[in-house]
Formats: C-alpha cells, sequence, structure tokens
C-alpha cells in the first residue's frame, strides 16, 4: 500500500521564449509536489524522506495530417517524423519534502544541432518541394497550420515538449507526471546569424503622363506636353523577424519629355503603398506503400502599410529618392523539411501621383523569412539568464554536503516567483 503520492510537474523559467538555436539553453524547474495518505495527514508535520531519481525527456517531432474527401468517402492520411528525444538526469540523492509544499528541481538543456532521426520513419518518396531522410536535416522552427480548400484540409505542425518522470526507491509512492498533451511547449527557431545584405529584387517601370495640368500656365493651345520618368523600386529578397521591412523607390525623370522652355517638370509623389504578406505551406502524408497525398495552399494575406520618409514629392536634391518602411513580421522562419515546407509570398503595392494622375502598380515574388539577427531581443524580461534556475542551482550546491539533500523551504526561499514573467499559454490539442 502507498503512503502517498508525489506530483511531478516542469515549469519553463520563460514559457513565452524563443529559443534559437543549440546555444539557446532553455532552462526550469520540475515540481514536485508531496501529498500524503489520508491516514497519516494527522500528523502536521508528515514529511517525504527518501532517495529520489528524477529525470527530463526532450523530444521534438514534425507531424502532418490530410483529410481527402471522395464523395461520401472520406479518408485521413498522416505523416510523422520524430526529431529526436533526450533523456536526463537532473537529481539522483536523497530529498525531504514538506506534505503539501512544493519543491523545485532545476534543470537546462540544449537543442541538437541537427535531427537525430532514431527508430521508426516513415517511407517518403524523392520530392523537389521537400527534403528526404538522407539529408543532413537542421531542426525546422515550432510553428503550426490549418488549411481548408473544398471539403480538402491539412494540418501540420512541430513541437518541442519537455516531459518528466520520477521513481522514489524503496518507499511505496505513488508518482503521477502530465500526459504529453499538458507537457509545456518549448519554442524554437534556427540560430541567429549576422544579416547579409543581398542583391535586392528590382522592380521596374516607367511612367508618362500628357495633359493640360503639365502647362506652366493657362495656354489656349491644343498642344500637350508629355513628362515621362523611369523608376525602380528595390525590394528586400530576405526579411528578418523584429526587424522591420524596408523598400527604397526612385525616379529618373526623362531630360527630353518636357519640350518647351516655358514649362516646368511637374512635381510627382509617391502615394500608398501597401505590402500583402502571406504564407504558402506545401504539407504530404504517406497514403501507403510508395503512396503519397500531398497538399499546398496561402494562408489569407495579411496587409502592412509602408510610411515613407522623407516625406512630400521627390526631390532632385535628396536624389529623388523615398525609404518606405513597414513594420517588422513576427512568423515562423521559412524552412523545406521531410513533410512540410513553410515559404512567403508578398505582393507590393504602390502609386505615384503626377499633376493630379495617378498611376498604380504591383508585383509579386517569394521571399525568404530568417530569424532576428544577434542583437534583436524579444524582451528584456525574456533574454535575461532565469533567476529561477541560478538561484535553484546555487541553493542545490550549496546544500549538496547534507544527506538529506536541500529541502523545500531551502529552495523556495531563495526561489521567488517573479510576477513579470509570462504565464503559460493553454497547450494545443496533441493528436497523436
Amino acid at each position: 500500500m502507498s503512503i502517498g503520492r508525489l506530483d511531478a510537474k516542469v515549469k519553463l523559467d520563460y514559457p513565452s521564449r524563443v529559443h534559437y538555436g543549440p546555444d539557446d539553453k532553455v532552462t526550469g524547474c520540475v515540481h514536485l509536489t508531496y501529498y500524503p495518505e489520508a491516514k497519516t495527514i494527522s500528523d502536521s508535520n508528515h514529511e517525504l524522506f527518501a532517495k529520489l531519481a528524477l529525470d527530463v525527456t526532450f523530444h521534438g517531432r514534425a507531424k502532418s495530417k490530410i483529410w481527402v474527401n471522395r464523395g461520401q468517402q472520406r479518408s485521413i492520411h498522416r505523416g510523422r517524423v520524430q526529431l529526436f528525444t533526450i533523456t536526463k538526469r537532473i537529481y539522483h540523492d536523497v530529498f525531504k519534502i514538506q506534505s503539501g509544499e512544493s519543491l523545485p528541481i532545476p534543470f537546462e538543456l540544449s537543442f541538437p544541432e541537427r535531427a537525430q532521426l532514431i527508430g521508426y520513419q516513415e517511407e517518403w518518396r524523392s520530392n523537389f518541394r521537400f527534403l528526404g531522410l538522407e539529408s543532413n536535416l537542421i531542426l525546422p522552427p515550432s510553428m503550426h497550420i490549418e488549411r481548408s480548400l473544398f471539403g480538402n484540409s491539412a494540418s501540420a505542425f512541430v513541437e518541442y515538449r519537455i516531459g518528466c518522470s520520477a521513481q522514489v526507491e524503496r518507499l511505496k509512492v505513488v508518482v503521477t507526471t502530465p500526459s504529453r498533451a499538458l507537457e509545456p511547449i518549448v519554442n524554437y527557431d534556427r540560430p541567429r546569424r549576422p544579416m547579409i545584405h543581398s542583391e535586392p529584387w528590382t522592380l521596374r517601370g516607367m511612367v508618362t503622363v500628357s495633359n493640360k495640368e503639365l502647362m506652366k500656365a493657362a495656354f489656349h493651345s491644343d498642344y500637350y506636353p508629355t513628362y515621362t520618368f523611369d523608376y525602380t523600386v528595390d525590394c528586400p529578397r530576405e526579411i528578418y523577424n523584429h526587424c522591420p521591412i524596408t523598400l527604397i523607390v526612385k525616379i529618373m525623370p526623362k531630360e527630353t519629355t518636357i519640350r518647351r522652355s516655358d514649362l516646368v517638370e511637374p512635381l510627382v509623389t509617391f502615394g500608398e503603398c501597401s505590402m500583402e504578406f502571406q504564407s504558402v505551406a506545401s504539407i504530404r502524408a504517406s497514403a501507403g506503400l510508395l503512396s503519397e497525398h500531398e497538399y499546398e495552399r496561402d494562408d489569407q494575406a495579411v496587409t502592412l502599410r509602408g510610411r515613407q520618409e522623407p516625406m512630400g514629392p521627390f526631390n532632385a536634391s535628396e536624389g529623388n529618392t523615398k525609404v518606405i518602411t513597414f513594420d517588422p513580421v513576427f512568423v515562423p522562419s521559412s524552412f523545406k523539411f521531410v513533410n512540410i515546407t513553410l515559404g512567403y509570398r508578398i505582393k507590393v503595392k504602390y502609386e505615384f501621383t503626377v499633376a493630379g494622375k495617378v498611376s498604380t502598380f504591383g508585383k509579386e515574388y517569394q521571399v525568404s523569412v530568417r530569424p532576428p539577427p544577434p542583437g534583436t531581443n524579444q524582451s528584456s524580461a525574456q533574454t535575461e539568464v532565469a533567476p529561477s534556475y541560478r538561484d535553484a542551482m546555487a541553493s542545490r550546491n550549496s546544500s549538496s554536503s547534507s544527506l538529506a539533500g536541500p529541502s523545500s523551504k531551502e529552495i523556495l526561499a531563495s526561489t521567488q516567483v517573479n510576477p513579470s514573467l509570462p504565464r503559460d499559454p493553454p497547450p494545443p490539442t496533441y493528436d497523436e
């Protein structure tokens, strides 16, 4: 018969933080809470004193699912790739804990540099849209998408979780741990790299205006001059998360288009500039031996509005150039993997106004999204070393010479909960 129950639950120091690459440590604590059996509760000082073996399991997976409708029949096809599983023992010693109190045991983990495909994996055919299992697979970023079109639908996610397991030696204590659905999710993206100024996509065009508004004064004449200018819009090939997006617009007036000495070049203004930002996902799932289903769908576009600098008409003293700035995006980085590929598309719309005439243009092109460069902070609260890990580890080391190990009162005294830390988001459905 058991003498009580020991609950173990993993809590991250910074649940909302994104970890960039293997050098960005994941820290947290496994919180242990002891509940004695009812017949022993009469002893107000009841405590558990035993030897404990405590492990944490860090694991990741990429899963895809496609629903296919054929008339009255509906089939579901799945694709699974187990990215890695790492088990680490974080405590193996005697410990004591008072009834109803919480004892935090700290841990520190790192993401592997590459996917560690161990055990059974799906068979995948060669496909240019995806990577093969034989590739040197870099871990994909955390993401979750759902798509639907004409009754067919698909979902895909990449997730990383941390679970725990514990064993109380030589005593009959029931140990309970959360199911995988309740294990905390660790947000991940690929390592940060310095920003690379690659050659932009250059959109080129020409604007021609011919009307009486171009005349210096009201001439009673059937002759209307023509004004023409070329333009370029430099658009980035790569976008960095958390960083503003910039376009550079330049006009080059034609020297021979104003053919009368009593006319001057008109003012050219840059009107509204918008950017439709859209994700494009390709998903595939196994449909049996050497058979697959593939699904590709665009997400609903998000429109961003640009701000121009300097304001006012184009000016030769400023090089007839304007810089258009858009707010940063906060999305998973572009990636290609075995069963999921995520890319992005941008459609730029812009307009020029000359003598009251508005000329509107637009262009769509592919773009890559990268992690934020080094030095781009998420927030001060999420980038500092977690006090709960540092202080709890110091407390544990200082009491290592004691036979009983650290008590819950000692650790909790030096590990106060920081009210500024973000709360845990509700976990997504863990669909096996």
